[in-house]
């Protein structure tokens, strides 16, 4: 796990404003970087911003993926993002099934310790308060 801020608000990472029922909940860092993922980190935030925003409902999600060189490397970054969370994955390797990974990031993010298989970096933001 890394030293990233669980809550966006005190992140270092110059971003814009997150509402405020979004926090980060899980970031295993990518071995790459030895560090978080920072794209990733900033396509997360947006993401919640977005679907915060515009209050789309509990039946809406969107998925995809996008090709980013950012850390001076290629590296594919997979994402879903709901009413009630948001998941990034790094270095995802192509053809790896995105609902297997949102369920991995899911066994995963109540545990301390443990990694996901079929990505490097891991970013999980929920809505409401951390506990």
């Amino acid at each position: 796990m890394t030293s990233v801020p669980r809550d966006f608000r005190a992140s270092p990472v110059p971003m814009a404003p997150l509402a405020t029922r979004m926090a980060l909940r899980q970031c295993q860092d990518c071995p790459h970087r030895g560090g978080p993922c920072l794209p990733g980190l900033r396509l997360l935030q947006r993401l919640s911003q977005a679907v915060g925003q515009a209050a789309m409902g509990p039946e809406f999600e969107i998925s995809g993926h996008l090709e980013s060189e950012s850390c001076g490397q290629a590296c594919r970054l997979a994402w879903r993002a709901t009413e009630s969370g948001t998941w990034v994955f790094g270095d995802v390797a192509e053809g790896t099934d995105l609902d297997d990974l949102v369920q991995g990031a899911a066994l995963l993010e109540h545990s301390v310790q443990g990694s996901l298989q079929g990505a490097a970096a891991v970013l999980v933001a929920r809505a409401g308060a951390l506990n």
